[in-house]
């Protein structure tokens, strides 16, 4: 089984993701759950604003760790309310 793990720590490695989506507007829905072991849900106010988070140089910097270090598939949703 694959984590992720930033700087040897999981825990740095949630301190440093946490923010991000918030700071470019993101709002967690749902996180948690059964199999999958973890579902993280990401609210955007729309595509460009959910491209432009995951291009970010804040994330960019994070994302080959959370690659190399773990299995994980996303999905954009539009148009659910």
């Amino acid at each position: 089984m694959r984590r992720l793990v930033l700087f040897g720590d999981r825990r740095k490695a949630q301190e440093l993701w946490r923010p991000l989506p918030r700071a470019r507007g993101a709002t967690e829905l749902i996180k948690g759950g059964p199999e999958p072991k973890r579902i993280v849900i990401l609210e955007f106010a729309d595509k460009a604003a959910c491209k432009r988070w995951y291009d970010s140089p804040e994330y960019q910097k994070i994302l080959p760790g959370r690659l190399d270090n773990s299995t994980a598939r996303a999905f954009v949703v539009e148009g659910v309310s």
